[in-house]
């Protein structure tokens, strides 16, 4: 089995943080709060990024990482996202609308898989929690 870890990039200062775009950047304030695997945003918040680096293995252009979101551990899928186009071993995690607007306020569970031409490889987070919250 592959040892894999994940780090979320500098830009998320130790672990915890918040990368935000500005109507300057052409939308809306928005934001991704990280704790450890923790992920925390706002409801319908949508289009910023939050930049994963995958460590233990070397990602290229076959690979892809699956982000799965589940009401609970155990529950029914949400949905899931598939990202390929992976650089220096970073997968760029981002929402659209219509994905952010499946996810209202509370507590669901999150995974990323990564797969190698289409084969399931690997669980890079089996389980991790998310929290959306109600905008201020």
């Amino acid at each position: 089995m592959f040892k894999t870890a994940i780090t979320v990039l500098a830009a998320l200062a130790l672990g915890h943080g918040i990368v935000n775009t500005t109507e300057e950047d052409g939308g809306e304030e928005m934001a991704w709060n990280v704790t450890g695997q923790k992920l925390c945003m706002v409801e319908g918040d949508y289009g910023i990024a939050l930049p994963v680096e995958i460590s233990g293995v070397t990602l290229g252009e076959q690979d892809s990482i699956k982000l799965t979101f589940k009401a609970s551990a155990n529950g029914d899928e949400i949905f899931s996202k598939e990202f390929n186009g992976i650089t220096d071993n970073t997968v760029e995690l981002e929402l659209t609308e219509e994905e952010s607007e499946l996810l209202p306020v509370g507590s669901y569970v999150y995974r990323l898989d990564w797969y190698q031409s289409g084969n399931f490889m690997c669980n890079i987070i089996p389980s991790a929690g998310l929290t959306v919250v109600d905008k201020a």
